[in-house]
């Protein structure tokens, strides 16, 4: 008798220890209901005594839910280190001594971008301050992620940074207000590969370039103002309370009324952008900050910010999409390529969203880009995209929307399943065998990757797997 009592006290013993490791476990991979990523990057700041000035910043919600301007959990900024302080830089629009502003969008949602603007009154003490300031949800907790630092330099007198004498090394040219021209990708026609326009990131530091190669800098009225030779540094930057563009080259100084682009002069060029780090979780080696085509910076009226841009053929935009390893299946990589490429070519073809910003794609937003570094890290997924050029999924002869994602649980999921609305019918619940066991990883819809590399290995080709993952599809070469 006292046997068995001992022995399920040991079995129970061990199913408490084995269920508070797999509850941890769970806790510890389940995503954080708030998180957030700055995104926009902030320059050391000057201003004079009694000085006001405006302050924006980004920042990507990494979170499961929502940001909001409005509600019991709004989001907003505070003074931090130490938590509520009342700041010496506090401007008459600030919510409280303690609280500077409110999210600006009503809504931001996972992996989504949310700005966030307020004022800045210098005070009449001179000196360099470090001012601190936090993300929260309102009556809910301080956002991980969200704290930033803005280091300020308070000054009796500050030169005019536009209206400054000509220095010893050039004289500054002024160009003439023209009217703003947006330049628009040219999509598909007649079966030409199309050009992208991908927003990098969002800054209000200058943009500082090198690289192997000569490139011209212009604004986009085609105004020629210099060259960039090999291993030479430039930089441009905006001045918002001027409109104008500050262009800094070998020997001159300019200044243009117009967005800058510092254009190849050979189309194997690349481009460095030696202030910018972008690394991937799996590679963090590697300084994502080389690009080839066209780099363009560019203040965004509709929004308030100065983003990069990197304009691109369209194939070599698919080659810095960064959602595998290299060190796969040829198979699974060229099913991937013609996946990521109809994916980006559905969002191309969508004019309204990224209306405004001046871009078709968002680096970060749409697919993950990583640009030429990336490209370097990654031969074989370069061989499949060209050997694959131009293919896409169609159905009933219409490039479709292909989502794919990390894993699932068995089987995927319909369009209605996962994001409301009608269903598509090319994307149906199919079953995912290679998944069975495995918990999900992503939306679960359309070609689960974990799925389609096993099918690959098990001798599958590209063509088999697009369309057992999208029904009822074809895959056509469209230039």
């Amino acid at each position: 008798m006292f046997r068995k009592i001992a022995q399920k006290i040991w079995i129970l013993a061990v199913t408490l220890i084995v269920a508070f490791f797999v509850v941890g476990q769970s806790a510890e991979s389940k995503e954080p209901d708030y998180a957030a990523e700055q995104y926009s990057k902030i320059k050391e700041i000057e201003m004079r005594v009694g000085e006001r000035q405006k302050i924006k910043i980004g920042f990507k919600n990494i979170g499961r839910y929502n940001w909001r301007s409005t509600g019991k959990n709004f989001v907003s900024v505070y003074t931090f280190g130490p938590k509520y302080r009342k700041s010496v830089f506090e401007d008459d629009s600030w919510i409280d001594a303690d609280q500077s502003t409110k999210l600006k969008d009503t809504l931001v949602g996972p992996t989504q971008l949310g700005y966030f603007e307020f004022y800045l009154q210098a005070p009449d003490k001179v000196g360099v301050y470090a001012e601190k300031f936090a993300l929260a949800a309102e009556n809910k907790l301080w956002i991980p992620g969200g704290e930033f630092e803005l280091v300020i330099t308070v000054k009796d007198e500050v030169a005019d940074s536009v209206l400054q004498e000509p220095s010893a090394i050039g004289e500054i040219v002024v160009t003439a207000t023209v009217e703003e021209i947006t330049l628009a990708a040219p999509k598909i026609i007649d079966g030409q590969e199309p050009t992208v326009r991908v927003g990098l990131f969002t800054t209000e530091e200058p943009i500082i370039f090198t690289s192997p190669y000569t490139y011209e800098i212009k604004n986009t009225q085609g105004e020629l103002f210099c060259a960039l030779n090999p291993n030479e540094e430039a930089s441009v930057s905006y001045v918002e309370t001027r409109g104008v563009y500050n262009i800094n080259c070998s020997s001159t100084d300019f200044i243009s009324a117009s967005p800058m682009r510092v254009e190849p002069t050979e189309i194997i060029s690349f481009l460095e952008l030696k202030n910018y780090e972008k690394r991937l979780r799996w590679l963090p080696k590697v300084n994502n900050n080389k690009f080839r085509g066209v780099i363009e910076i560019n203040f965004s009226k509709d929004r308030g910010y100065l983003w990069v841009i990197n304009e691109i053929p369209f194939e070599y935009y698919i080659k810095g999409i960064a959602e595998s390893a290299d060190n796969r299946h040829s198979e699974f990589l060229k099913a991937l390529a013609v996946a990521v490429r109809t994916y980006a070519l559905n969002n191309l073809s969508n004019s309204v969203k990224h209306g405004g910003k001046g871009f078709d794609v968002d680096a970060d937003i749409d697919q993950v880009y990583r640009g030429y570094a990336f490209e370097e890290q990654m031969p074989f997924w370069s061989n499949a995209i060209d050997a694959t050029r131009g293919m896409v999924v169609t159905y009933k002869n219409e490039a479709v929307t292909t989502p794919y994602f990390a894993r699932s649980s068995g089987r995927t999921r319909t369009w209605r399943e996962a994001w409301g609305g009608a269903n598509k019918p090319w994307i149906k619940s199919v079953k995912t065998p290679y998944d069975r066991g495995y918990s999900r990883l992503g939306h679960g819809v359309g070609m689960s990757l974990h799925d389609a590399l096993a099918r690959a290995k098990k001798g599958a080709l590209y063509e088999e797997i697009i369309k057992y993952y999208y029904s009822g599809v074809e895959i056509k070469s469209v230039y």
